[in-house]
Parts: structure tokens; sequence; C-alpha cells
């Protein structure tokens, strides 16, 4: 018979095979904090978001998983989840941004008044809802992704004066969506540069220059339009 092993390096041996069998417990995984959307992501989402006919308005969930409901047959798979960062992605963006839904789902029509000499370049009193992205922001880059619901006061050609509730920086540059309301509710994409900004105690106004028209014939009709009334 084959000499036997000394007690403890039995013990030994038997402890390294329970250990071998014996299967590890799985690594812990940790989840982000926060779900994190870029500034881009922010700004798809705002537009759709103000395009899409439906607005619950009911609880935030209800409202993000309808809204994801919706996005998934306006977009292919894979830009679904590159655009919105998943359901909870939509989540966010809806909880991040509580006021929205009233205002998406009871966009007021428009009141506007005629320019004081009649010229299309005039100033044009309005009263119009606008949805801005703070697309880039030098002075405070933490705005950066923040949107802002403010009203279109008055409006020129290529700019015009915005009240929001919220102080913007003057140098940061707005991805703008301007919903005007009617029988049918328009959509004007913009982006403009706050030229100049001042503080009340109640609110805040901006004077905005615009750079880019995306659908620059319908917003010349609109001013066109708004000019004669």
């Amino acid at each position: 018979m084959p000499n036997a092993l000394p007690r403890d390096k039995a013990r030994c041996c038997i402890r390294a095979i329970d250990l071998y069998f014996t299967p590890k417990a799985p690594k812990p995984v940790t989840m982000p904090d926060a779900i994190t959307l870029s500034v881009d992501q922010l700004n798809t989402l705002l537009r759709m978001y103000l395009a899409w006919p439906k607005h619950v308005g009911e609880s935030p969930d209800e409202e993000a998983n309808e809204f994801y409901l919706w996005l998934s047959t306006e977009l292919h798979e894979d830009e679904l989840v590159d655009i919105t960062g998943g359901l909870d992605g939509v989540k966010h963006f809806i909880k991040a941004n509580g006021d929205m839904t009233p205002a998406a789902k009871y966009l007021k029509g428009r009141q506007s008044a005629k320019a004081s000499d009649g010229r299309e370049d005039a100033r044009i009193a309005i009263n119009t809802q606008v949805f801005s992205l703070i697309y880039d922001c030098a002075k405070d880059p933490s705005l950066e992704g923040t949107i802002v619901r403010g009203m279109m006061m008055d409006m020129a050609r290529n700019g015009m004066r915005l009240e929001t509730a919220s102080a913007v920086p003057s140098g940061s540059i707005l991805s703008m969506t301007v919903a005007q309301t009617g029988t049918v509710v328009t959509l004007y994409h913009l982006t403009g540069e706050v030229r100049w900004a001042s503080s009340t105690a109640e609110s805040h106004h901006l004077g905005v220059s615009i750079f880019n028209i995306e659908d620059f014939r319908q917003w010349e009709e609109f001013f066109h339009m708004s000019s004669l009334m």
C-alpha cells in the first residue's frame, strides 16, 4: 500500500478540491446612478416630443412609455437606442423636463399684432411658445443640454425676443423649436445665438439672433402672415 499522506497535507488537498468545485459568486454589477443623455440626443428628443400627436399627460412613467412606443414606430431599431438611450433614457428626459407635458398638450394659439409701420423687417408683436435647448454655453457649460421653455414676445425675420423663467447667458447657442398653433400645429426649427440678456424680478428676456432656419420657406411665410395681422 502506498504511504498515507500526513494529516495536515490531506486536509490541504481536501480544501483545495472544495475550492475548485465550489462555484464562484457572481461579481456585483454597478449600475449608473443617473442616465446621461448627450446634447444631440436631448435636441432630437425635444423635437420629436413636440411633434408627437398624443401626449398622455398622466404620470411621467405613462407618458414615457407611450412616447417610447410611438418612437419605436417612427425610428429604426438601431436609431431608437442611439437617439433615446432606451426606455430609461426617455423616462429621464420626461422627468427632467416636467413642464413640457402640459405645455406641449395645451399649446395655445398665437396672438399677433400688426407692426407699427407695416414693414416686413419691422418688429412684430407676437405671443408664441418656443422650446429652446441650450446647445453650447461657454459661460456656463453645465447648462448645455438644458431645455428652456419661453414665449416669443416679438420677432423680426432674423431675430426674436424671448421671455423665459430661467436665465440664459449671452453668447449661448440655442436650438429652438417654435410651436405655432392653429387648426394644425406647425413647428419651426431654428438655431440662434443669445446676443443680449436682461432680468427682472419675475422673468428673463433674451435677444436672439437667428443664423440657421431649417424650413426657410415655411418660416418666411409665417413671418409674412404675422406682419399682416
